[in-house]
């Protein structure tokens, strides 16, 4: 038999996480109750908690401290660490409670205590401090003690606390200081709205803390983050009444580590006094705030929703007259949103010495009142992004304004008012502050304007509350390049208001043929940084309506562009050597090319924008010059064609050039009645004039299509017209679904070179409808199920393998009796494709296949995609004569691919096969999809009778010198009654081998023997391998959202080389049950961590 590792029998589906990793079940337990606990709320357990301790500290064993139900009374304690116990778990189902004199604990720091701890765990149980007693006196200005915090953690590692309730602290509830590696989930913590300085969870001084779906009610902040805090993460957690969720207070001293790499995400305040905060002293401090992600927030009547305070000065007390030295940057709030209680919802008020910068806002939306809320901003830099309500980042409120009605505008929309505009912007402009030009409701009458830079004002803003109209004579403005020209102008800013440019005569003249002039584009920038266009009108444009060239950091947002469908040359906006420009959300309805894409654009970013009627997105013409800087990072997802002419098109002149189109990203487009859905066509000529006889020296690379689904008005929905000299590649389609009159669109490929991904359709790049084709039939293929066709088949092969085009290989429908075959490489033609539209089946008796390694086999071969159709190996024949142990033969694989590269195996049904059913080895670059592979639950393997189960990595070991497994990605996989769900397996045998970087991920198991499991013991019959430990390296293994039943009560089986321990092992979001309960898991010799909901527990 052939000597390879066959990778997996049958297909790989897959996953589902529940995890222990040295779970409880293995631990040794020490019940209070033996050490003299007393359940009765009454009696002071202290001491027999602080001997429980004691014992679980001393043991060499993983341990547990079990509280039963009941309530223990317990004064101040302290755990102090340096334990034996690698890992001891605190296991409540009970309630500990303070002494009701407030006295008791108010003068100590803390109630529980843990200092110097590795490994600890706190599950379950509630914590009642008492606290409400000693907030009565506070509240009564009495001379009180300041309270104890009711659990923290200092100094130590690798900290669980779950499903924890705390109530009524008498100071903060959790402090995790100088710590490392801590998960807070399923925490609920109440406490009175008024209740003074009971912080939620302080984190400071600690690295990795994980916060988690917690809910948190309080008198202070919900969670407060404190200096030298790097590598939080908070998730999921629900936060009112309090103070919301703060970074700091900061600068508290002058020497002061900084906060850094923090993400808050999926949070929800309910009528808290503020929502996210960083708040510092208005005091001089080395620290800083950087690398801070604030995602995904619900606010709902939040006093403030998102503030920066670094003027911090309560009582004007020891700060008067300074100013904060915290340096805050690289700060991202993104998804805000819900409702103000006050009229500010944003308020940045930074350190006048120290500027916050790298601030960005995207897509928040906060309202008061059901109308949009205000902004307030001071010393802040940094940009907005698509949707920002309120306008924010030196919003319009602290500007010096500058009002057009004042220099003589009139808003009756006959007066002539070009001077006063340009008398308002040389007033803004000569500023040295930042300055707003105000245009109030009206219709204002302009000519031409060129508004140039060199201003002394860093921010102007154009804040159009009117509509600026167009003479009514199109000859006024029809001689001018432009209507309204920014040039060299630096961060300027359009909000807001309408351009009307009167178009519509001019075109009528065009159309008439007449003698006219060619028309003026109604907005441009020229050579200018830092631009935001937002909420802008474009109106019936002479030409171009929005012109951006030579300029960088550009912001187009919510603009609409509105002119006939017909309109001659009336682009809705074109991008030209220009960088980091970003247009968001909008609505374009033109003549012309909706987005055209000129030379030397590059980092360009287009979203939501929806095109029609118009010519679609463009990215040329290119090749107008022999010299022409290429075009680079373009992304243009989440847009919708309305019947336009073309969708997603890339056009250059049939010309020498020495520019290019690379890293182009088309991602999740809709197509509605377009004629040309995806288009390239390098070899425009119109007239045939300047070009004929010519080709394109523009060279296309590195081009993805995902996600482009809908409707063509055209047969061909899919053009491919590239440059016979530089042919397009790199050219990448994924996930393409588009029609023709409810069929199948077709598509037409020249010289390009690329693949397809999952389903596409109109099937691409050098589709069918192009190839050479041979039918088997011609050959002498007999599709009755009873006539030998193997030498037929083969027949064909060789003359599509001789052929120096691409080829199709015909099966159509019927049954073709086939004996072993191997097809080799080596061929001339640089595709083959089997379309078959029939079923391969092989002999009745399963002797003629049994001895073959393989029943079709491909060897060394390039380029090979088999399509459609079915093979019936009649396997069940052969089964059986295993089964009666009888002397049969092993079985052949029903299809391999030995040593090939660029394989397809689409819409495949594969039945009863003898052996494997597909086998790959040895290739590069293989596609397997829509494949269907069906044999009983009981049709044997070579490796014993495993019925119904699916290896996916392994086995490994069988020899000492053997390649590592890497670069792993199972996900979106279901697994029905298996054996094994995500099994790694190695022998117990040395080895050079490994397994990293695999990750398994969204898998559903329904009644699975094995879910999770990894053997690196396997031993069958104890022979060739007792007492050998595996060689084979384990690292950097994820399993993420696997859920479902498993059939056995261990779920998760982690059996590691003792030799060569598993590493980095992570488990996030598994929930694996049994029976309807927590199943359990088994683990020896694995290192990782548990993260977010892992059930059943994990020791991670």
């Amino acid at each position: 038999m052939m000597k390879f590792t066959r990778p997996f029998h049958g297909i790989i589906l897959i996953l589902f996480v529940m995890l222990a990793i040295n779970s409880t079940s293995a631990t040794t337990k020490y019940n209070v109750l033996s050490f003299g606990a007393k359940p009765n709320g009454k009696t002071d357990s202290t001491k027999a908690f602080l001997m429980a301790w004691e014992a679980a500290c001393s043991s060499s064993d993983s341990t547990m401290i079990y509280v039963p139900k009941g309530r223990y009374l317990l004064g101040s304690m302290a755990f102090k660490g340096g334990c034996k116990s690698p890992q001891i778990t605190i296991r409540i189902d009970g309630t500990l409670v303070a002494p009701q004199d407030y006295r008791v604990l108010g003068k100590s720091t803390d109630w529980l205590k843990f200092e110097g701890v590795n490994g600890v765990s706190i599950l379950g149980g509630a914590l009642d401090a008492k606290g409400p007693s000693l907030w009565a006196c506070k509240a009564s200005h009495s001379n009180c003690p300041s309270g104890a915090t009711t659990l923290s953690f200092t100094n130590s590692k690798n900290i669980r606390i779950r499903r924890l309730l705390s109530l009524n602290s008498q100071m903060f509830h959790i402090v995790i200081n100088g710590c490392e590696n801590v998960h807070v989930q399923g925490v609920r913590i109440i406490a009175a709205g008024d209740s003074p300085n009971t912080d939620g969870i302080h984190v400071q001084l600690s690295k990795n803390v994980n916060i988690i779906k917690c809910s948190i009610k309080t008198g202070d902040d919900c969670i407060s983050i404190g200096p030298g805090t790097k590598n939080l993460w908070v998730e999921q957690v629900t936060c009112g009444p309090g103070h919301g969720i703060s970074i700091g207070s900061l600068a508290k001293d002058l020497k002061e580590e900084g906060v850094q790499n923090v993400t808050i995400r999926k949070t929800t305040f309910m009528g808290t006094q503020n929502g996210l905060r960083i708040k510092s002293w208005a005091r001089p401090s080395t620290g800083f705030v950087q690398g801070v992600r604030f995602l995904d927030s619900l606010m709902k009547n939040v006093q403030n929703p998102i503030v920066i305070d670094q003027n911090y000065c309560p009582h004007n007390l020891n700060c008067p007259n300074q100013v904060s030295g915290i340096k805050i940057k690289d700060i991202i709030y993104e998804g805000i949103r819900g409702t103000s209680s006050t009229q500010v919802a944003i308020k940045f008020d930074c350190s006048p010495k120290n500027p916050c910068t790298g601030i960005r806002l995207q897509n928040v939306n906060l309202s008061y009142l059901n109308k949009p809320a205000q902004s307030s901003c001071s010393n802040v830099h940094g940009k907005a992004l698509n949707l920002v309500r309120p306008e924010t980042i030196n919003s319009t409120s602290a500007l010096t304004k500058y009002n057009v009605l004042n220099f003589g505008a009139k808003p009756n929309g006959k007066t002539d008012s070009t001077k006063a505009f340009l008398m308002a912007w040389k007033a803004a402009c000569a500023s040295a502050d930042s300055t707003i030009i105000y245009v109030p409701k009206g219709r204002y009458l302009l000519g031409s304007m060129a508004f140039q830079g060199g201003c002394k004002s860093p921010q102007i803003i154009f804040r159009i509350d009117g509509t600026l109209v167009a003479p009514q004579d199109y000859r006024v403005l029809g001689k001018s390049t432009d209507w309204l020209s920014f040039e060299g102008v630096n961060g300027v800013s359009i909000l807001g208001g309408a351009l009307d440019a009167k178009g519509p005569s001019l075109w009528a003249c065009k159309a008439s043929h007449s003698n006219c002039p060619s028309g003026a584009t109604t907005l441009s920038f020229t050579n200018s940084k830092n631009i935001k266009i937002h909420s802008l009108l474009s109106l019936n444009s002479q030409m171009f309506h929005i012109v951006i060239n030579g300029c960088e950091n550009v912001n187009v947002q919510g603009v609409r562009i509105i002119a006939a469908g017909n309109s001659p040359n009336t682009d809705g906006i074109h991008v030209q050597l220009s960088k980091n420009v970003n247009i968001i959300k909008c609505s374009i309805k033109t003549g012309d090319d909706c987005i055209s894409i000129g030379p030397g654009t590059k980092n360009l970013w287009v979203e939501q924008v929806t095109c029609g009627p118009g010519h679609g997105i463009s990215i040329g013409s290119l090749a107008k010059d022999l010299k022409e800087e290429g075009v680079q990072n373009i992304t243009v997802k989440k847009t919708i064609f309305l019947g336009t002419q073309n969708g997603l098109r890339i056009k250059s002149w049939a010309r020498p050039s020495t520019g290019f189109v690379q890293g182009i990203r088309f991602m999740d487009s809709l197509m509605v009645n377009v004629q040309n859905p995806i288009v390239i066509d390098q070899n425009y000529c119109p007239h045939n004039l300047n070009c004929p006889n010519q080709v394109s020296g523009i060279k296309i690379k590195d081009i993805i299509y995902e996600g482009i689904r809908g409707t063509s008005s055209t047969q061909v929905a899919i053009k491919f017209d590239c440059s016979p000299r530089n042919p397009c590649t790199g050219i990448r389609l994924q996930n393409i679904n588009l029609s023709y009159l409810n069929k199948p669109a077709q598509s037409s490929c020249s010289n390009v070179r690329g693949k397809a991904l999952n389903l596409v359709q109109p099937e691409t790049i050098n589709s069918t409808s192009a190839l050479t084709k041979y039918n088997v039939l011609n050959f002498g293929a007999k599709p009755n199920g009873k006539t030998d066709s193997t030498k037929a088949f083969l027949m064909a092969w060789k003359a599509a393998c001789a052929s120096a085009d691409s080829t199709i290989i015909y099966v159509p429908k019927g049954r073709y009796l086939l004996g072993s075959m191997a097809f080799q490489g080596g061929c001339k033609s640089p595709q083959i494709i089997f379309r078959i539209n029939g079923t391969l089946v092989a002999p009745q008796d399963y002797r003629v296949l049994g001895k073959s390694t393989d029943w079709l086999s491909f060897e060394g071969v390039n380029g090979v995609s088999i399509l459609g159709g079915a093979l019936d190996a009649k396997g069940p024949s052969l089964w059986a004569c295993k089964a009666s142990h009888s002397n049969c033969p092993s079985g052949a694989t029903t299809l391999s691919f030995t040593n090939s590269k660029n394989i397809r195996i689409h819409s495949l049904l594969s039945l009863n096969s003898q052996m494997f059913h597909i086998v790959i080895n040895g290739c590069e670059n293989v596609n397997v999809q829509g494949v269907r592979i069906i044999a009983a639950g009981d049709s044997p393997t070579p490796m014993a009778s495993m019925s119904n189960y699916l290896r996916i990595i392994g086995s490994l070991a069988k020899d000492l010198k053997e390649e590592g497994v890497q670069n792993i990605t199972v996900k979106k996989t279901i697994f029905l009654g298996t054996q094994n769900g995500l099994r790694i397996k190695s022998w117990a045998r040395p080895s050079t081998g490994f397994v990293q970087g695999v990750r398994f991920m969204d898998s559903l198991m329904v009644n699975v023997q094995n879910p999770i499991v990894i053997d690196q013991n396997y031993c069958p019959h104890n022979l060739n391998c007792p007492n050998q430990v595996s060689g084979i390296k384990i690292k950097d293994i994820i399993y993420e959202n696997i859920r479902g039943t498993s059939s056995t009560q261990v779920a998760i089986k982690f059996d590691c080389s003792s030799k060569n321990p598993c590493t980095e092992i992570r488990l996030q979001n598994v929930n694996l049950s049994y029976l309807n309960k927590s199943a359990q898991s088994s683990c020896s010799n694995v290192r990782g961590k548990a993260l977010n909901l892992v059930r059943p527990e994990s020791c991670l």
